[in-house]
């Protein structure tokens, strides 16, 4: 007599998906016939499972953090990082157990608040500010990624108080063959940098028209502007106006005094034009300076006066202050009868300090 035994093989998909792609897994089963006399026949069948891999998911959401640019400090390479440290940890499965991974991050957008384009070297170094540590999945099929954010904080200069830069990056982990990607968003919020004037201290002189009395023809500096203060403000957005004052007002003859009128001319006799560094970091002040001549009919040949005053109150934001020297010769008059004048004196300096804002 003839008999058959069918046979058939099934197992859950789950318990094997520990295989990875290419794997095998090679079961034998013995089968054994026994009839009622005690006898027994046997054979063997082989099943063979092939692995397929499984891809990588990333069961975290989208992360993010934030980071502050240091105040009132330029050019510094000390490192501006969140404040826990790690920033964010993004888990991930893969039920291939036997898989390791690679961690890649790249920058997907920049936004600056204050305008479209992110200087070079910043966006060369926000490529290497995200770091990444990886706890991999091997052996048990759940993993994550640490991320951490530092950049240095000479790479933020250019961002004005407030403004922000948001930073997308795209963390991908990989296994042989498959990716997963989440986002990390890094926000980071701008304060003031100095305004700094970079140009040393600068003077002209005026001389007082001779023989000439209660005139009001200015004299005046030349060229026009006579000079330029040069300043630079790395908060590239910033705008800045300018103020003058007299700083000092000094006769030779009297220390202790100048004429009223003259003294209220000189308040507004220095005059500047403002070339704003926005958009380039860099700018300049054009100065010049006139006052009527009658203002000087006071000095005689030869005599000076230096000129006091105080300064303007200073910016809220950030300031800067130069000295600029005026020095106004006085000439012989006569009065009306003739005779020397008995005023004796020349206006040495007026020194005014100039406040970026």
């Amino acid at each position: 007599m003839l008999g058959e035994v069918d046979w058939n093989f099934a197992l859950s998909n789950t318990a094997a998906s520990f295989l990875n792609g290419g794997e095998t897994l090679t079961l034998t089963y013995h089968v054994t016939i026994n009839d009622p006399a005690g006898g027994t026949a046997e054979q063997d069948v082989t099943v063979t499972i092939l692995g397929v891999n499984h891809p990588v998911v990333i069961t975290s959401g989208p992360e993010s953090a934030s980071v502050s640019e240091l105040a009132d400090t330029t050019g510094s390479a000390a490192i501006d990082t969140t404040t826990v440290v790690p920033a964010g940890t993004l888990n991930f499965t893969d039920a291939d157990t036997g898989n390791t991974h690679t961690v890649a991050a790249s920058v997907a957008s920049e936004t600056w608040s204050g305008g479209a384009t992110v200087p070079a070297v910043t966006q060369a170094d926000l490529a290497a500010a995200l770091t990444t540590t990886l706890h991999d999945s091997t052996g048990t099929g759940t993993g994550s990624v640490d991320w951490n954010f530092g950049i240095a904080d000479k790479d933020l200069d250019f961002l004005a108080a407030s403004e922000t830069l948001t930073v997308n990056y795209n963390v991908a982990v990989s296994d042989a063959s498959t990716t997963a990607t989440q986002t990390v968003s890094v926000t980071i919020t701008g304060a003031n940098d100095p305004v700094m004037v970079t140009s040393g201290p600068e003077s002209a002189s005026v001389t007082e028209l001779a023989n000439t009395t209660d005139s009001t023809a200015l004299d005046t500096t030349t060229p026009v502007p006579t000079g330029t203060l040069a300043f630079s403000d790395v908060d590239l957005t910033d705008s800045h106006s300018v103020s003058v004052a007299l700083d000092s007002a000094v006769w030779s003859v009297d220390p202790n005094f100048v004429p009223g009128e003259t003294l209220a001319d000189l308040q507004a006799a220095l005059t500047t034009a403002l070339q704003d560094s926005t958009g380039s970091g860099t700018g300049g002040v054009d100065w010049s300076f006139s006052i009527p001549d009658r203002d000087l009919d006071f000095l005689s040949a030869g005599e000076t006066d230096d000129q006091c005053g105080q300064p303007p109150p200073r910016s809220r934001i950030a300031n800067a202050e130069h000295g600029i020297e005026r020095q106004g010769t006085g000439t012989r008059e006569r009065d009306a009868q003739g005779r020397d004048s008995q005023d004796q004196g020349v206006l040495v300096a007026a020194v005014v300090r100039e406040e970026a804002l």
